[in-house]
């Protein structure tokens, strides 16, 4: 699992959805008031975008040359 800040959330980033129950009750057990928790899924274009850094522009286009 990995947190970070983004937006002024806290965002946990987990393998699977299932552990939300446990992020809740380690934040409400450490006393951190929990206003929202949700989860959310990534597609796996997203997941890959956000893995090799790229916006989906292909390489040729980045480049300057022309296509």
């Amino acid at each position: 699992m990995s947190a970070e800040v983004v937006d002024g959330r806290m965002e946990f980033v987990t393998a699977t959805s299932q552990c939300s129950g446990d992020v809740n009750t380690a934040l409400v057990n450490a006393g951190v008031v929990v206003s929202e928790l949700r989860v959310e899924h990534r597609s796996l274009e997203n997941v890959f975008l956000g893995l090799t850094g790229t916006d989906g522009v292909p390489a040729e286009s980045m480049s300057g040359a022309p296509a």
